[in-house]
C-alpha cells in the first residue's frame, strides 16, 4: 500500500524481494565513492571519468561484493553498471564530501567500517578499503580537532597584462577585478614651521586711504 501511494504522487518505489541485494547495491557505491570524494574533493562524475580514481573505487567494489557474496548476498547489476550509474549522476558532491566541507563529523563507520567488520566476520580481506578508511579517518579527525572546514573554492589567476584574470572554472574576470586589493591612499606628511616660517597664516595688511583734501589755507588763497 505504501508503495502505490508513493507511486502515485511521482516516486520510484517499488516492492523488492531482495531487499538485502537492493541495500548493498546502494552501499557499494557509498563504501568508495564517499570516502575517495571526501579525499579528493572531487564530484561522482570526476571520479568515475579518471583513471586512477575509478580503477580506485572498482576495486573498493570489488572487495565489497566479496564481502557480500560470502555472506549470502547476489547483486543484480554488474560492477561496470554500478559505476557508469554513478558517472551519469553527473557533478554530485556525496554526503560526506558535504560534511567535510562544513566540518561536521563523518558517517566512515557506517559506511566503511561496517564493510571491514563485515568482511573480518566473513573472513574476506578488504586491503583497499582499510587504507582509504584510514585515510579517511585522519582526514575526519584533523577537520574536527581543528574545529575548521576544508573547502576548494575556484579563485582568479595571474594572466592579463591588466591584473587577475579568472581561473578555469574560476568566479569570471568581474568578480576577480573586484578582489583586487583596494589602494590605499597616503596622506602626505605636515609640514613643519621653520624659523623663517611662521605656523599661522600671516595676517595681509590692507593699506589705510590717503586723507580727504581740507579747505585751502589763507595764503593759498591770496
Amino acid at each position: 500500500r505504501l508503495s502505490q501511494v508513493m507511486m502515485k504522487a511521482g516516486f520510484k518505489a517499488p516492492v523488492s524481494k531482495a531487499i538485502r541485494s537492493e541495500l548493498w547495491i546502494k552501499l557499494w557505491g557509498n563504501l568508495s565513492f564517499n570516502p575517495i570524494s571526501a579525499l579528493t574533493h572531487a564530484t561522482l562524475e570526476g571520479i568515475c571519468r579518471f583513471a586512477p580514481t575509478r580503477e580506485l573505487a572498482r576495486r573498493m567494489m570489488a572487495e565489497g561484493q566479496a564481502v557480500a557474496e560470502a555472506l549470502g548476498v547476489r547483486f543484480k547489476i554488474t560492477l561496470e553498471q554500478r559505476l557508469a550509474g554513478a558517472e551519469a549522476v553527473g557533478a554530485h558532491k556525496t554526503s560526506m564530501l558535504q560534511d567535510v566541507e562544513a566540518g561536521r563529523a563523518l558517517e566512515l563507520e557506517a559506511l566503511v567500517g561496517a564493510v571491514i567488520e563485515l568482511g573480518q566476520i566473513a573472513g574476506v580481506a578488504t586491503p583497499t578499503i582499510e587504507a582509504v578508511y584510514a585515510a579517511t579517518k585522519l582526514l575526519e579527525r584533523s577537520v574536527l580537532e581543528a574545529r575548521g572546514r576544508l573547502a576548494i573554492q575556484a579563485g582568479c589567476a595571474r594572466g592579463a597584462p591588466g591584473g587577475l584574470s579568472a581561473a578555469p572554472g574560476g568566479p569570471g574576470p568581474r568578480a576577480c577585478r573586484r578582489r583586487r586589493r583596494p589602494r590605499v591612499r597616503r596622506t602626505p606628511p605636515l609640514r613643519r614651521p621653520g624659523p623663517w616660517r611662521s605656523a599661522a597664516r600671516p595676517v595681509r595688511r590692507v593699506p589705510a586711504p590717503p586723507p580727504a583734501p581740507g579747505p585751502a589755507s589763507g595764503a593759498a588763497a591770496r
